[in-house]
């Protein structure tokens, strides 16, 4: 399902060397998977919904095929670990652009660079647009 493959994907983006080529890289992502990510509420316990025991008992089996489809699908609390992840992977790019080799001895060059740097911060900022867009997240998560 849908946390699988967000998973599967923020793994795969950790290969990428240059910080730059990163950045780009993450926010790519978080492009991609804007209307994808899950936002459904999380499941509460089905225990406490059933109204006595024997309708909880009877409820169990089919409860758990469905707690199982739906955790396979992934809900609200993976979408926002999943962007927390990326906003935290691409502080950390964003940190190593300032410390990146080449002639840094050059005033103009030091000058360019933290200006290319700054205009960077916009795609880190990023995430935290896309984590106030969750619907499903709660004062209570924030």
């Amino acid at each position: 399902g849908a946390k699988w493959v967000m998973n599967d994907v923020m793994q795969a983006v950790k290969c990428v060397q240059n910080p730059v080529r990163g950045l780009f890289l993450r926010h790519y992502l978080l492009q991609a998977f804007r209307d994808k990510l899950p936002d459904t509420p999380e499941p509460m316990a089905t225990a406490a919904a059933a109204p006595d025991a024997e309708a909880a008992a009877d409820s169990k089996p089919a409860a758990r095929v469905q707690e199982t489809a739906e955790s396979a699908m992934g809900n609200v609390k993976d979408s926002y670990e999943f962007i927390l992840a990326n906003f935290v992977e691409m502080n950390k790019l964003w940190v190593r652009i300032r410390h990146l080799p080449g002639d840094g001895k050059s005033r103009e060059i030091r000058r360019r660079r933290e200006r290319e740097r700054n205009e960077l911060k916009i795609l880190v900022g990023t995430n935290l647009i896309r984590l106030s867009q969750l619907e499903c997240v709660t004062s209570k998560i924030y």
